[in-house]
């Protein structure tokens, strides 16, 4: 073989490694992440509603916790490139008898960079490092809640479409049925 010819399968060889472990994650990452959410219903001994959750179940509540679960699919860690709050859960209404505007919480991963030394190039507002693998993440510190004790804004007895993100990378919607006090 030529030098000629070793010179150009060489440096085809590292375009395909710097591809893999440095454009694909950087540029490519949220297309291997995916996002699912975890509703948590929390009672603190004042519930005054029940809950129904996606898989079926009821409880007391007071409120519901929104947990997510982040997993990359990448064998390496992926950059997910975003603007606004880290994580975002909003419950829309979807019954008529449901009133009232979506109700929305938020809140911020304190460990995410920002565009001023960011590896994304500045192509976003906040990036996240995503390791590869399953990764629960309980939103806190101040874990969103959706407040069901609250007097005024909080979620009436109705059924909701809980929609989430988790940097900026968008979960299947669950739904979250609200049943007029506890139950016994």
């Amino acid at each position: 073989m030529s030098r000629g010819r070793i010179g150009i399968l060489a440096l085809l060889a590292v375009g395909a490694v710097l591809a893999v472990t440095w454009f694909v994650p950087t540029f490519a990452g949220p297309v291997f992440v995916t996002v699912r959410a975890v509703l948590v219903p929390l009672d603190d001994g004042g519930a005054v509603a029940s809950v129904r959750l996606p898989d079926g179940s009821v409880a007391n509540a007071s409120g519901v916790r929104v947990d997510l679960v982040v997993t990359n699919r990448y064998p390496l860690p992926v950059i997910a490139s975003f603007q606004g709050p880290a994580f975002v859960a909003v419950a829309t209404p979807t019954d008529a008898d449901t009133r009232g505007l979506p109700w929305t919480v938020t809140a911020d991963d304190p460990t995410l960079e920002q565009t001023d030394d960011s590896p994304d190039l500045g192509a976003g507002d906040r990036v996240a490092l995503v390791d590869p693998g399953e990764h629960a993440t309980e939103m806190t510190p101040g874990a969103p809640t959706f407040d069901l004790a609250a007097s005024g804004g909080r979620l009436l007895p109705g059924t909701y479409s809980v929609d989430v993100s988790a940097y900026g990378v968008t979960a299947a919607p669950v739904q979250l049925v609200v049943l007029p006090g506890p139950t016994d």
